[in-house]
C-alpha cells in the first residue's frame, strides 16, 4: 500500500526498473525522468539440471523457500492441501523463515499434516540449489504481490524446477507454458486442482521446466550490462 518510491526518487538522475508494470506506474507519475526497464540479471547454468527420478511409491517433493511472510501464502496452501484426495502424497519442503512459524506448526498440526512436512532452516546457497533441484514442483505463491520481480524464479528454473505461482504483477507477465498460475480470487480451488494434476500426472513437468529455462535468456547479465551502459550513455 505505501512503497515509498517517491522518497527514493527524490533527485535521482534516472531509474532502472525491472518489473514492466512499475516501469509503466513510475512513467505516469514521472514523465520527465529517465528510466529504463531491464529483465533482472541471473547467471543461469549452460546446462539444464536433469530432473529428479521417481520410484512408484515415492512422495511427490514440494519446495518453498526464502523469506515466507504471510503474503507467501504457506498457511494457506495446508488448508488446500488438506482437502486433496492425494493428500498422502505429497511432502513438503521448506528452507528459511516463516514469518510466523508458531502460527503455521499449529495449522499443520490441526490439519493432520505436520509429519508431511521438512523444515530445512536457513541453508547455504549450494544446499538450497540442490534441495530445488531434488524437488518435482517448486510453490512461488505472493498475495499481495509487493512489486517485485522475482529472484527466487529465476532461481527455481535455474535449477531445472517447474513452478507454481501466484497470477498476479510481474508473475502475471509469465508465459502460460513456463509456469503454473494460481488466481487470486480462487486460490485454494487452484491449489486443490494443482495437487491433483501433479498426483495424476497430468502435468508435463520437464516441459515446463524446460520452458522456464529458457526464460532465463532475457535474464543474461552481460545483455543487462550491455544494455544498461548504452542507456547511460544515451541520457
Amino acid at each position: 500500500r505505501f512503497p515509498l518510491f517517491e522518497a527514493v526518487l527524490d533527485r535521482a538522475l534516472g531509474v532502472v526498473c525491472h518489473n514492466p508494470l512499475l516501469t509503466a506506474e513510475l512513467r505516469r507519475r514521472f514523465p520527465r525522468l529517465p528510466m529504463v526497464d531491464l529483465p533482472l540479471p541471473y547467471a543461469a547454468p549452460p546446462v539444464r539440471p536433469a530432473r529428479p527420478q521417481r520410484a512408484a511409491g515415492d512422495p511427490i517433493r514440494l519446495v518453498m523457500f526464502g523469506f515466507m511472510a504471510a503474503n507467501r501464502r504457506a498457511s494457506e496452501f495446508l488448508h488446500s492441501w488438506s482437502l486433496s484426495d492425494h493428500r498422502d502424497r505429497f511432502e513438503l519442503h521448506l528452507a528459511g523463515e516463516l514469518s510466523d512459524r508458531p502460527r503455521f506448526d499449529a495449522t499443520a498440526a490441526q490439519l493432520g499434516l505436520a509429519d508431511r512436512i521438512r523444515h530445512h532452516g536457513f541453508v547455504e546457497d549450494a544446499a538450497l540449489d540442490a534441495l530445488i533441484r531434488s524437488a518435482d514442483l517448486a510453490l512461488n505463491l505472493r498475495n499481495p504481490t509487493m512489486g517485485e520481480a522475482s529472484g527466487s524464479q529465476l532461481r527455481i528454473w535455474a535449477n531445472g524446477c517447474p513452478a507454481a505461482v501466484s497470477d498476479a504483477g510481474w508473475y502475471a507477465a509469465l508465459p502460460d507454458s513456463c509456469v503454473r498460475k494460481i488466481t487470486l480470487g480462487a486460490e485454494q480451488a487452484d491449489l486443490t486442482l494443482l495437487l491433483d494434476d501433479l498426483a495424476r500426472g497430468r502435468l508435463d513437468l520437464d516441459r515446463m521446466a524446460e520452458r522456464g529455462f529458457q526464460q532465463l535468456r532475457a535474464h543474461d547479465p552481460e545483455l543487462y550490462v550491455r544494455n544498461l551502459a548504452a542507456w547511460i550513455a544515451a541520457n
